[in-house]
């Protein structure tokens, strides 16, 4: 007789354990593996009307499997659940409705979810000796950018945040010369690469 298919509840904790132990490597992992993570972890959310409980519904869901971090990668973690999370309201307002347009409910969730950010990028950076995670600042300043210079030009989420990453975060904390003429060569690079798709705007005032 042919093997019979586990019961739902069995493949569901199965599931879950797998996304626990994927979990545990947090620290180990990607700035784009942690968004590949919070994916899973809120999969069963992708039905729900985008709006603020949905905002809360999907932290509240990436908080449960996150193990005891260094505060600097919990830091960092908490920034990029919410950054998940405002990309996930972006993307799907956009799908629903147009590029230029945002359903009330989903933009004042996605409002209060910027403001968020602005008060994480706002706070002091916390110690990063040997706290860092793989590429952890280098991979949040390419999500951040990568985000802003294809934007809608009618949104305005990102440029904001990833001057806020310059100002508050990443100057302090190197305070050289050699960060900023890297930076100017990734946005120069950006306009070939990404086309029509640019955000030309955006790409201008961060080369200023």
């Amino acid at each position: 007789a042919g093997r019979k298919p586990n019961p739902p509840d069995d493949r569901k904790a199965q599931a879950k354990a797998k996304l626990m132990e994927q979990a545990s490597r947090i620290d180990s992992m990607s700035v784009p593996e942690w968004h590949e993570l919070f994916e899973l972890c809120t999969a069963e959310l992708s039905d729900n009307t985008y709006t603020s409980q949905y905002v809360k519904d999907a932290l509240a869901s990436i908080r449960k499997i996150k193990p005891p971090l260094p505060p600097f990668v919990e830091q960092l973690l908490g920034l990029h659940a919410h950054l998940f999370v405002l990309g996930k309201l972006i993307k799907q307002s956009q799908s629903q409705w147009s590029a230029y347009y945002m359903g009330f409910h989903t933009h004042v969730a996605a409002d209060d979810v910027q403001e968020a950010i602005v008060r994480i990028l706002s706070g002091e950076l916390a110690g990063t000796a040997g706290q860092e995670p793989q590429s952890g600042m280098a991979g949040t300043l390419a999500y951040l950018r990568r985000q802003m210079l294809t934007e809608s030009p009618k949104l305005h989420y990102y440029s904001r945040l990833y001057d806020l990453l310059w100002r508050n975060w990443l100057h302090p904390a190197r305070g050289d010369t050699k960060m900023y003429a890297e930076e100017l060569d990734a946005l120069q690079a950006a306009a070939p690469e990404l086309g029509a798709a640019l955000s030309k705007l955006p790409w201008m005032l961060a080369r200023c």
